[in-house]
């Protein structure tokens, strides 16, 4: 299974979830004193922040109260950086209805104020919410308005990973000259902007083409001239996902052992990054050659660590994936 590097715009990035967090019993801590409104609003935006990787349900509360605060007093930034934060609490937490409800309400907003930073975050939230559901069409439709209004403020940055993101949704259609078109979009951008993780995430994807074309050796240049940066950067995630990549290669030219030395260097990078989700891909694909090789006793061990990888981290897809190899032996 090759692995995408996939260019994601979200208001607030995921972390893992940690059971205590001193910042936010600062920011509460600082809610308690007098200030000035806008002071405060600014403090629970942050406050949503650290709550949105955490607490669904308190940064759904948080956004709203923040939302009330900055109506109360008009203020426009507050508002619409409250509603598109409405929204995304909703959508993290499966209401989906709800999340289009609010970031349209965003959208309409920002668009009156010609707000056009949260409007861009607004419609690719939208087009994110339309992309879990497979609605590609609606999904490019959004994008598009999102880089539009990125471009209006000359958010280079954002305009480049939404460019990204649209080339990652051509690829999974098997549409490949529109997702190289616009990979090269987004490449030419990051190499603007001196951003080479940008870089090395565009290059490995155009790889993935080249590879799902069955071009090889055009493929291999561009993963490891991926893992070069990458190692450069010393990320972690991005190596290890290029290591598999390259041994999907080697697999599918039957060189077993050039595969597993690729995968278990994708291993040993992805426990060490504690990218578990690539540590399941690793083990799996593992299995995948000594089950190729007759070596079954060995291609079930694997497997069965895989699902154990999956089960931890709540993988269902990929469980379900695992258990039909197993059956297959």
């Amino acid at each position: 299974m090759k692995i995408l590097c996939i260019n994601c715009f979200i208001v607030f990035l995921i972390f893992d979830i940690i059971a205590v967090n001193p910042r936010i019993d600062s920011l509460e801590n600082l809610l308690k004193d007098k200030m000035h409104d806008t002071v405060k609003i600014g403090i629970m935006n942050k406050l949503f922040g650290e709550f949105i990787v955490s607490d669904f349900q308190k940064a759904l509360i948080t956004a709203q109260k923040t939302n009330k605060l900055a109506v109360s007093i008009n203020h426009e930034k507050g508002i619409a950086a409250s509603l598109n934060n409405i929204g995304y609490a909703y959508y993290l937490l499966g209401e989906k209805d709800s999340a289009l409800v609010y970031y349209l309400k965003a959208i309409d907003f920002c668009k009156k104020y010609e707000n056009y930073k949260v409007l861009a975050i607004a419609y690719s939230n939208l087009g994110n919410l339309y992309s879990n559901e497979r609605n590609y069409i609606k999904t490019i439709e959004n994008y598009e308005k999102a880089i539009a209004a990125a471009q209006n403020i000359k958010d280079s940055t954002r305009v480049a990973t939404l460019w990204g993101n649209i080339g990652n949704l051509y690829y999974y259609q098997g549409s490949y000259a529109k997702a190289l078109d616009y990979y090269i979009r987004a490449q030419k951008i990051r190499e603007k902007l001196g951003d080479k993780k940008g870089i090395a995430n565009v290059l490995c994807n155009i790889g993935n083409i080249y590879d799902s074309q069955d071009n090889y050796n055009k493929a291999l240049e561009y993963y490891k001239e991926a893992l070069l940066i990458m190692e450069q950067l010393k990320n972690r995630r991005g190596i290890s996902g290029i290591l598999s990549n390259i041994g999907e290669i080697y697999f599918s030219r039957n060189e077993y052992e050039k595969a597993l030395e690729y995968f278990s260097g994708a291993l040993d990078t992805a426990k060490r990054a504690k990218e578990y989700d690539i540590v399941a891909t690793a083990l799996n694909n593992i299995g995948r050659i000594y089950e190729a090789s007759s070596k079954f006793d060995e291609a079930y061990n694997y497997y069965f660590k895989t699902l154990k990888i999956q089960d931890s981290i709540g993988y269902i897809t990929g469980t379900v994936s695992t258990w039909n190899s197993i059956g297959n032996i």
